[in-house]
């Protein structure tokens, strides 16, 4: 009989788990004990089954979601950072810088009134005519508008009398330049609405000058300011309709100048860079008149 004493057990007692997983008929773990596709408890009992398939779903609509929404308007080549203020035609603030504008090549009038221009410039490089009032020289060159000879200090104009108030005036800025703006309902060069590009922010800016002060008073969104941009001025009344490519942009409510019958084209100090291109002057309810009646203006 041997002494040798039992080999000593282990004494370490085995308890059932208080809570055994049940097993599902094919032996796997049920889908409560399962959990989720990432490994969480699965509250709603789903077999991983229809998981798959909720998941598969979102993913489409997802898709479907993001095709709608990216289809929208594309301002094109001339979209560029928008001034603090300065909207989207959609109401939301521009971000983001894009590349300059790309130059697009000549164009027809875009939105502009049926009929021929007022002055399409389509002559010999000279003096505008004189059917137009200057201040400054004001040439045609290669058949486009430009200021050639700046007065030294001051504004200088090439306007003429439409004949009325409430009409339309128009132009193609050939070559837009923030020195150069469209003006009408113009009184006197103290008293006038003009409207120049500001190409730095991708939009044109709606002035009111009154007694020689100049206010800012509304502008066009992020809009083309890029070469060949046709800009067209709707007046009826106190209502002034700024068009930017056959797109209306704004409508200011302002009775300023109200009575002032003259248009055409300003230039501030140093402002030579600009060239401008098919004119309108068309009162409305009839064409314009083809000899353009006395206007006279002062610096």
């Amino acid at each position: 009989m041997s002494t040798d004493s039992p080999e000593p057990r282990d004494q370490t007692v085995k308890r059932p788990a208080a809570r055994q997983q049940a097993a599902s008929p094919a032996g796997e773990a049920s889908p409560a004990a399962a959990g989720g596709p990432d490994g969480a408890p699965n509250d709603l009992n789903l077999s991983p089954g229809v998981i798959a398939a909720i998941c598969g779903g979102l993913l489409v609509l997802t898709i479907i979601v993001f095709a709608v929404f990216s289809g929208g308007d594309d301002e094109g080549d001339d979209a560029v950072d928008a001034a603090p203020g300065v909207t989207t035609p959609s109401g939301d603030p521009a971000s983001g810088p894009t590349p300059p504008p790309t130059p697009r090549g000549p164009k027809e009038p875009v939105g502009s009134p049926d009929g021929p221009p007022t002055d399409d410039f389509n002559r010999a490089n000279g003096p505008v005519g004189a059917d137009w009032v200057t201040l400054g020289t004001w040439e045609v060159v290669d058949e486009q508008l430009r200021l050639t000879e700046p007065l030294d200090g001051a504004s200088q104009v090439s306007v003429r009398d439409m004949g009325a108030s409430d009409g339309t005036v128009s132009a193609i800025a050939r070559t837009p330049s923030g020195g150069q703006m469209l003006v009408f309902r113009y009184a006197d060069p103290k008293n006038h609405w003009r409207i120049g590009p500001v190409r730095s922010y991708a939009t044109w800016g709606v002035f009111k000058v009154v007694d020689g002060k100049s206010r800012l008073v509304e502008n066009t969104g992020l809009s083309s300011t890029s070469e060949n941009t046709t800009i067209r001025v709707e007046m009826d009344g106190p209502s002034i309709e700024i068009v930017i490519d056959g797109k209306s942009r704004v409508t200011i409510e302002d009775p300023a100048h109200q009575d002032a019958t003259i248009a055409g084209f300003l230039a501030t100090a140093g402002g030579v860079r600009g060239a401008w291109d098919d004119f309108f002057a068309i009162p409305a309810g009839g064409a314009a008149p083809t000899t353009a009646p006395t206007t006279t203006v002062t610096p």
